[in-house]
């Protein structure tokens, strides 16, 4: 998938956008408002952040919009998934909401281990974590082959602490990817 050079960004304390996972919104305020039309009209994609103190050119999840339904009161209601990591490189002025300059953030598959040694690794890590009426989140899991993806919906499931989830989504590195995973679902 291509990503474009710039997109629109919302900012919303605390949460994050991982790829591969599905946040439902609701887009009320104005300015979101016209960059949803925008997005609709462009690439069908912007970015999600939560507030960065002191981070310059973060990293953030990129999101395409699957549906959108206009309500009667002019606001929408939308599913996002996450289809990549991008930085936001430099705040463009353009219209009244947030729209930045991009590039993309590519995974850098570094990992000690075997690829499988590391998918049981992390899967059983998940098995305390997920209560009998959820169990198909973890058939779910099994059924995803690449391990990068795999570490992004276990952050998506499982990871609960915003600053947390913040600091997994700015690894690029698989490997500390997978060993922030590890240190949280061992304790």
């Amino acid at each position: 998938m291509e990503f474009p050079s710039t997109c629109g960004v919302m900012f919303l304390s605390g949460v994050t956008l991982f790829p591969g996972e599905k946040l439902p919104l609701r887009i009320f305020e104005p300015r979101y408002r016209e960059m949803l039309n925008q997005a609709l009209i462009g690439s069908r994609m912007f970015a999600v952040a939560t507030e960065y103190r002191g981070t310059d050119q973060p990293v953030v999840g990129l999101g395409l919009i699957k549906s959108s339904q206009e309500q009667p009161d002019g606001t929408s209601l939308l599913l996002l998934e996450g289809v990549g990591r991008i930085r936001l490189l430099k705040e463009i002025e353009t219209g009244s909401y947030p729209h930045y300059a991009i590039e993309p953030v590519h995974t850098i598959f570094d990992l000690l281990e075997t690829d499988e040694m590391t998918r049981e690794l992390l899967l059983n890590l998940c098995i305390p974590y997920t209560p009998e009426e959820k169990t198909p989140i973890l058939e779910f899991l099994r059924e995803i082959e690449t391990l990068d993806m795999l570490a992004d919906q276990i952050s998506a499931f499982y990871v609960e602490s915003g600053e947390e989830r913040i600091n997994l989504l700015q690894c690029a590195s698989l490997q500390e990817r997978v060993d922030r995973l590890i240190r949280l679902l061992s304790i």
